[in-house]
């Protein structure tokens, strides 16, 4: 069987969820892989934090209070140049 060998160092994921729980549990098994992660409680610092810095990632919960992740996703998608296709 072939191992599946993935290079995550340098790698930088924006972790978005309104539970601060969640985002402990996330932040702290990615970080064992050499990823640096950054957090967000919500979707307005989400797309706050995009438009001033470069992401590889950015992982989104579906549901949270004023702008769910469908919202957050869409107003990344409208930001002006590559941030706008950040996966």
């Amino acid at each position: 069987m072939e191992q599946l060998i993935i290079q995550t160092q340098g790698v930088k994921i924006l972790v978005v969820d309104d539970s601060q729980p969640n985002l402990l549990i996330a932040k702290g098994v990615l970080e064992r892989y050499g990823i640096t992660v950054t957090t967000a409680l919500s979707g307005k610092e989400a797309v706050a934090l995009v438009k001033e810095n470069e992401y590889d990632m950015v992982v989104l919960d579906c549901v949270m209070p004023e702008m769910d992740g469908h919202d957050t996703a869409a107003a990344i998608r409208a930001l002006p140049g590559a941030r706008a296709k950040v996966p």
